[in-house]
């Protein structure tokens, strides 16, 4: 380091203060000399300890610092005598570059009511309009916004916006400088506060709702220009005055309370501006800090953010910063979205268990190019309305706010034990499709998708779905209903007097010992409805047979298919075309169902026999029947990793062919699946007249907060939003999450019996979820091992990787996977490139044992939800 002045000297020395805090008690430097205060009289120590700190520019008597440039020498002067200063811990950027951490050892007092300050490193990047959206939104949503009104704040002392727009200044009008100047003449908060609120002019911010017309209080920078050029007080200049350090936010609290405000909003100096210090630094203080994608804009907001963090203890009440990340250009990737959350977020210091109370900390606000150009309070606060940009900032401002709907579901412990003991019981029913459980089916689009497909005709399809994905489960509720138009009325509620389309089930699930009983009532419907029907009882497992038998056989799989399916309905039938004619005489339609493939067709993945069996049946045969043969129908039920497998020409347009079909749980269906699942365990839980499956994302969600709360704690804290945490536990990078592994996770979370819930506004606590997800990953690891051969080897290898090792994301340079490998895993949904770097999603690292690295987490996070 070059050291031009002595200011450079003293702060080379504050930079270095853990180099010689052992052997000096203190350093002070000014204009033309340095006093050292030795610990001992050892010359020798106190000098090598100074040789060390500037080993070019001492003098070698050790008594002078030569500057360099032109500057004259300092001299050195060693003072015995020390009396210690205690130390404050000013609020103030050029004093906390200094300090390990920028918040007082003593715990301050608690703000009568709370103080929300927007900050931005950089002009106009929307920080005055989000605390607008705050503020509106904060109106709409109270109870009584007549009594929930806001103090809002224009304390920017060099660009007031607020107090221009507002633009109604008088010279009778109290201002933000006239109470800093009596902070600034006071020690005593009670007077400070009771002369300002004397003195509170009658200048206001209104917002309308749709009953009311609410005049929230305001305090303008200034009253009159000359205030704004000539100041005699200043956050700064009050922080440096002793005792008062804090009492800013302190005195903004109570003046609030004192006027019957429920909070204060502040629009802070843009920049490392001192002005904004002393509140961007108080604990106490929530932050919001503003900023767009542009590298200035994002490495000044890190520069803040890092200030911010300099010793921030992150718990679960902690009030943390959130920023608002927008003016997001349309053709920015998700990538370089990821990237700059992952460089302000590199500001905290955290464990990998508290790495997660950063999930919610940035927001991304969609950019409206209307909102650019604002200039009069009523047309912003019109432009804001039904904007995305608006309804973002609407959300984090709900947990504050007391809403219009009545309180709901307060359970007592009694009442905690019974619920969760039926959503466990029905939950254990329903890990196996084949168990029996509801009735109902919860409508998925893909069901809504296949009776539209074939509202007039009987369906000859395939549907794909990945394991778990609830292939067996619907296909229990069609041989249930024993026809095709039956089922059809069942999920459309059209009417249809003629039974037609007939099910057989050539093959079923092997595992059906809670099937038989239906797949027997299926098979006696199908001989009583038609007379040439022979079907035997266990058709299913002798067609597994024959086709276990042939599995690796090179054979005309055309002749075996169409033989096996007519053999299934009588043995004497020898073609498609004759079944046909007799079906065509008696005016009557069958259909085919297949399931259970996977347990037969064990070795798709490498086996060319198998591969071709499911090319011709889910080609071959399906079109065959499909061209020619109208009284004929087939479903086909199959792995999506089978098909993809087997089709290796042009699997895509295949997928593409049946993708009306295909079992796919999106976010919204999986927690709808929840929401289902615990109306049908408790039948008092789900009060709409609205059927679940038609339920609009407000209601479900409504539901979903009284079944795991809004957050894995309280309303307000910085755990994580409930749903949104489930959901990236369980899903895949796929964007896949089974319903298996959401039934599995409410039984697992419902099953552990916690004594004394600390919430009585769920039914399930955030101990109960987190100790469910490690179980789901167990059981996740488990099923994959015992269902896709192919990946078995690879997960095996994964658990025998040393702890060392075991880390994401994972190093390219250890060759973990081979490129088969790492294509089989990545194509399940179980393994993401993104960039040089690997990333196993949530739902199997935790069984496996994987740990994050630093910043490891958020990038998982962004690559599980963006589906």
């Amino acid at each position: 380091m070059r050291f031009y002045t002595w200011k450079d000297i003293e702060r080379y020395i504050l930079m270095h203060h853990d180099e010689w805090k052992d052997e000096l008690y203190d350093i002070e430097v000014y204009p033309n000399e340095m006093v050292v205060y030795p610990k001992s009289e050892q010359g020798t120590l106190q000098n090598a300890v100074l040789k060390k700190l500037f080993p070019k520019n001492i003098a070698p008597d050790n008594l002078s610092i030569k500057l360099d440039g032109q500057g004259e020498d300092l001299m050195i002067l060693y003072e015995y005598e020390y009396s210690p200063v205690t130390v404050r811990t000013l609020p103030l950027f050029k004093k906390a570059i200094y300090e390990d951490s920028i918040y007082p050892t003593e715990q301050l007092a608690d703000l009568s009511c709370p103080v929300f300050a927007f900050h931005s490193y950089k002009g106009g990047v929307g920080r005055t309009l989000s605390l607008i959206a705050f503020a509106r939104a904060w109106t709409n949503l109270q109870k009584n916004p007549e009594n929930s009104k806001l103090l809002i704040i224009d304390s920017d002392l060099e660009a007031p916006g607020l107090t221009l727009i507002q633009g109604d200044l008088n010279d009778s009008a109290f201002s933000y400088l006239d109470l800093l100047t009596l902070i600034q003449d006071n020690s005593n908060v009670e007077e400070i506060v009771s002369t300002a609120g004397n003195l509170m002019g009658t200048i206001t911010l209104p917002i309308e709702t749709s009953q009311q017309r609410v005049e929230h209080f305001f305090l303008p920078t200034y009253r009159y220009e000359e205030q704004l050029f000539d100041l005699y007080a200043s956050p700064q200049t009050i922080t440096a005055s002793r005792n008062k350090e804090y009492i800013l936010a302190e005195v903004l609290s109570k003046l609030a309370s004192s006027l019957g405000a429920t909070a204060v909003l502040v629009d802070l100096r843009a920049g490392i501006s001192e002005y904004s210090a002393p509140l961007l630094l108080d604990p106490r203080v929530k932050k919001y800090c503003v900023t767009s994608t542009s590298l200035q804009s994002v490495m000044g907001t890190k520069q803040v953010l890092s200030f911010i963090a300099k010793g921030l203890k992150i718990k679960e009440d902690t009030l943390l910063p959130t920023v608002f990340l927008g003016m997001i250009p349309e053709t920015f990737s998700r990538r370089e979205k990821q990237e700059i959350k992952e460089n302000l977020l590199g500001c905290f210091e955290t464990t990998e268990v508290k790495e997660e109370l950063l999930d919610n900390m940035i927001v991304e606000l969609p950019f409206a190019s209307e909102l650019i150009h604002l200039t009069e309070w009523k047309q912003i606060l019109n432009v804001l309305k039904d904007r995305d940009m608006y309804d973002a900032v609407k959300e984090l401002v709900k947990p504050y706010c007391i809403s219009e709907e009545p309180e709901r579901g307060m359970y007592t412990e009694k009442q905690h034990q019974i619920i969760t003991k039926q959503i466990c019981d029905f939950a254990n029913n329903q890990i196996t499709a084949e168990a029996n459980g509801a009735e109902e089916l919860l409508l998925t689009e893909p069901i809504k998708n296949l009776c539209a497909r074939f509202n007039h005709q009987i369906p000859v399809t395939v549907v794909q779905g990945a394991k778990g994905s609830g292939k067996t489960f619907l296909y229990r509720q069609l041989i249930e209903k024993k026809n095709w138009n039956s089922f059809f009325s069942e999920i459309t509620h059209k009417k249809i007097s003629k039974e037609n389309g007939c099910f057989i089930p050539v093959l079923a699930p092997q595992n059906i010992s809670q099937l038989q009983t239906v797949l027997e009532q299926c098979i006696d419907y199908f001989n009583e409805t038609l007379s040439f029907a022979d079907v035997s009882r266990g058709i299913y497992s002798d067609n597994s047979h024959k086709l276990d038998l042939k599995a690796n056989e090179e054979i005309d799989w055309m002749s075996f298919w169409e033989q096996l399916f007519v053999n299934s309905v009588n043995k004497e039938f020898t073609s498609f075309a004759q079944l046909n004619e007799k079906l065509k005489e008696e005016e009557k339609t069958v259909i085919f169902l297949i399931d259970g493939l996977e347990e037969i067709l064990k070795a798709v993945s490498s086996n060319k026999n198998q591969q071709k069996a499911i090319e011709v049946l889910c080609q071959g045969v399906l079109n065959t029947i499909s061209a020619r043969y109208e009284n004929i129908g087939l479903i086909i039920f199959i792995r999506s990793d089978m098909a993809q497998n087997a089709i290796t020409v042009n699997y895509e347009q295949f997928r593409q062919s049946f993708a009306y079909a295909e079992l796919k749980w999106s976010s919204a269906e999986a927690l709808k699946l929840a929401v289902w699942l615990v109306s049908h365990a408790n039948s008092d839980f789900y009060r709409e007249s609205i059927p679940i499956e038609n339920a609009s994302q407000e209601i479900i969600d409504k539901y979903l907060e009284e079944l795991w709360g809004l957050k894995l704690g309280k309303k307000d804290s910085n755990e994580a939003y409930s749903s949104r945490w489930i959901l990236a536990a369980l899903s895949d990078f796929n964007g896949q999450l089974q319903a298996r592994d959401i039934i599995r996770f409410l039984k697992y979370a419902a099953g552990q019996n916690m004594k004394k819930p600390p919430y009585d506004d769920r039914i399930l606590m955030p101990a109960e979820i987190r100790y469910a997800v490690p179980k789901c990953s167990n059981a996740k690891i488990s099923d994959i091992k015992a269902e896709y051969e192919n990946l078995k080897p690879i997960f095996e290898k994964l658990e025998d990787l040393p702890t060392d090792e075991k880390t994401l994301p994972m190093n390219l340079e250890n060759n973990i996977f081979t490129s088969v490998e790492e294509k089989s895993m990545t194509q399940s949904g179980y393994l993401k490139r993104d960039g040089e770097k690997l990333y196993l999603p949530e739902i199997i690292r935790h069984a496996l044992g994987f740990r994050y690295e630093k910043g490891a987490r958020p990038r998982v996070l962004s690559l599980l939800l963006k589906h």
